[in-house]
């Protein structure tokens, strides 16, 4: 898979206009999303995605990059609850007694 979308990148980040005057930030921002994006397959992982995402644009005019340091504790404790809240509510579901209406 690695090498099917390394090729897929070279061939098609040829067709992308003044790709080589947007800088190492941008090749930050891309290898943190391919990074993360395996992740995304549980509601959890969306939640703290999604809040730190927010905080991170709400948050950006904190001095000192604060904002970024904020926003990752927000992802975290958001991602925490809600996979605490979902392990919660299986376990609860398996100890009903069979027979038992939802």
């Amino acid at each position: 898979m690695w090498n099917v979308t390394t090729i897929l990148g070279v061939l098609s980040g040829e067709l992308i206009p003044g790709m080589s005057e947007w800088g190492l930030e941008f090749a930050m921002v891309a290898t943190f999303i391919g990074i993360i994006t395996p992740y995304l397959k549980r509601r959890p992982f969306w939640f703290c995605m999604l809040s730190a995402g927010v905080a991170s644009v709400l948050l950006s005019g904190l001095p000192n990059n604060l904002g970024l340091l904020v926003s990752a504790v927000i992802g975290v404790a958001v991602g925490y609850f809600s996979d605490y809240s979902a392990s919660n509510k299986e376990m609860s579901e398996e100890n009903k007694p069979q027979g038992a209406e939802k």
